[in-house]
C-alpha cells in the first residue's frame, strides 16, 4: 500500500510539474506577441490582430499576408505620397489614351497642338526650347500616349515631366528640375532603382508586343517595287501595308544631310526580308527596340546589342554584393513594428543607407521578434512573409519597394 501511494504522490507531482511547463510556455508565446496586434483596442480588423508564426525564421510574427498588404491609415505621411499620387493621375490618362500620328518634320509646336487638339492632352514647352525650330518625324498607329510622347521626348533628347501642380511638360534632358519639386531628384532615383530591380527578378522581362512582333516578320510576306523613292516614302508604303510601328532613330536621321532616295525591290519575301532589302539600299541596319522596328545606323545597332550586354553584366555583379550584404549577422529585434521601422533598424546595423516607396512604407503588416542574432536575409525573408515586398541592395542602398509597379 504504501509503494501504491508513493506512486500516486509520484504522479501527482508528475502532472503538477507538467502543467507548469505548459502555463509557462503559454505565458512566454504570449509576452512575445507584438503589442499591437494583441491588444484589445487595436485599430486594426479582429482578423489583423491575429499572429502568423513562421517557424522557420525562429519566432518572427508577423499579421497575416492578406492583412499585411493592406494600406494602414494611422500611417505617417511619405514624403513622396502627393506628387505620386498627381503624377500617377497624369500617366494613367495618357497611357489609357491610343493615339495615331504621321509627322514629317513637323515641327514641335505643330505636333504638340496635334496633342491637344486631337486627344485634348495638353504638353507645355519650356521656354529655353524653340518649339519652332525642332522638328519631329514619326508615324506611330493605335500607340499608347505616354509611350509615343517619350518616344517624341527621346528622338528630340528631351523629357516629358511633371510638375507639382500636374501640368505636363516637355524640357531638355536633365533639366527637369525646372518645373519639378525639389526632393524629385530623390525620387527619380527611386523610381530609377525600383525599375531596375523588378526587371532583375527575372533574366529577359518578358515583352509579349516585341514576341508578337517578331513573329509577324518571319510570318507575314509583302511585295514592295519602288525606285528612287525617299527613304520616308518607301517606310510609308511599308507600314500602310504591314500595319506596324516604324521609327527612324534620330542618329540617322542627324546624318542625313538630305533624305535619301532607295530603290527597294522585295517580292514574295516576309516582312523581315522587306527590311532588310530597305536598310541594304540605304546602308542602314534594322531592329526591334520597345516594340516598334527602329531603322538606325549598324553602330548605334551595337552599340544598343553592347549596352544589354553591359546591363547583364552589371546585372550579375549587383546580385553579387546584395548577396555579400544580406549574409551578415545583425542583432536586432522588438515588437509592433511595421515594415519601415524594422528597414531603419536593418540600416543600422548593416551601416547602409535605407529608402522605403510609399507603398511600402503604408503597409499594415506588423511584425515582432526577440532580439538576437540572425542574418538580414532571414528577416527579409520574413517580412516577405507578411507583406508584397522586394528587398535589394543597389547603389549603395537598401531599397524596400512594392513588387507591383502599378501601386
Amino acid at each position: 500500500m504504501k509503494v501504491i501511494r508513493v506512486l500516486a504522490v509520484v504522479a501527482v507531482l508528475a502532472l503538477l510539474l507538467s502543467l507548469a511547463v505548459i502555463e509557462r510556455r503559454r505565458a512566454g508565446a504570449a509576452a512575445s506577441t507584438p503589442r499591437s496586434l494583441a491588444a484589445a483596442g487595436s485599430a486594426l480588423p479582429a482578423a489583423a490582430r491575429k499572429v502568423h508564426d513562421f517557424p522557420r525564421h525562429r519566432n518572427i510574427q508577423a499579421t497575416p499576408f492578406e492583412q499585411g498588404a493592406a494600406a494602414d491609415p494611422s500611417a505617417p505621411p511619405h514624403a513622396f505620397d502627393a506628387y505620386m499620387s498627381r503624377c500617377a493621375a497624369v500617366r494613367e490618362k495618357w497611357a489609357k489614351t491610343k493615339v495615331s500620328l504621321n509627322f514629317s518634320d513637323t515641327t514641335l509646336v505643330n505636333v504638340l497642338a496635334e496633342f491637344l487638339g486631337t486627344y485634348g492632352l495638353e504638353v507645355l514647352l519650356d521656354a529655353g526650347i524653340d518649339g519652332n525650330d525642332c522638328t519631329v518625324t514619326f508615324k506611330v498607329e493605335e500607340l499608347a500616349a505616354d509611350q509615343a510622347i517619350d518616344l517624341i521626348a527621346k528622338m528630340a533628347d528631351m523629357q516629358f515631366v511633371i510638375s507639382e501642380s500636374g501640368e505636363a511638360w516637355l524640357v531638355r534632358k536633365g533639366e527637369g528640375a525646372k518645373h519639378q519639386p525639389p526632393y524629385v531628384a530623390d525620387l527619380e532615383a527611386m523610381l530609377r532603382i525600383a525599375r531596375l530591380v523588378r526587371a532583375d527578378l527575372v533574366e529577359t522581362p518578358p515583352n509579349p508586343e516585341e514576341a508578337a512582333l517578331r513573329e509577324r516578320l518571319n510570318k507575314e510576306y509583302l511585295d514592295v517595287d519602288m525606285s528612287d523613292s525617299s527613304a520616308y516614302d518607301v517606310l510609308d508604303h511599308i507600314q500602310e501595308h504591314a500595319k506596324m510601328n516604324i521609327v527612324i532613330s534620330a542618329v540617322l536621321r542627324k546624318e542625313w544631310k538630305t533624305v535619301p532616295l532607295l530603290t527597294v525591290h522585295s517580292k514574295g519575301g516576309t516582312l523581315a526580308r522587306v527590311f532588310d532589302a530597305y536598310c541594304e539600299a540605304g546602308g542602314f541596319a534594322w531592329g526591334l527596340e520597345q516594340g516598334v522596328v527602329l531603322i538606325t545606323s549598324a553602330e548605334e545597332l551595337q552599340r544598343i546589342a553592347d549596352r544589354k550586354a553591359q546591363i547583364s553584366e552589371e546585372k550579375r555583379l549587383r546580385r553579387e554584393a546584395e548577396a555579400a550584404l544580406l549574409a551578415q549577422r545583425v542583432f536586432i529585434g522588438g515588437e509592433n513594428l511595421a515594415i519601415r521601422d524594422v528597414a531603419e533598424m536593418l540600416g543600422q546595423a548593416l551601416s547602409v543607407p535605407v529608402v522605403v516607396d510609399p507603398q511600402t512604407w503604408h503597409r499594415a503588416a506588423r511584425f515582432g521578434f526577440p532580439k538576437e542574432e540572425r542574418t538580414a536575409r532571414e528577416i527579409v525573408s520574413a517580412l516577405k512573409q507578411g507583406a508584397p515586398l522586394i528587398v535589394a541592395f543597389r547603389d549603395g542602398t537598401l531599397w524596400f519597394l512594392s513588387p507591383d509597379e502599378s501601386e
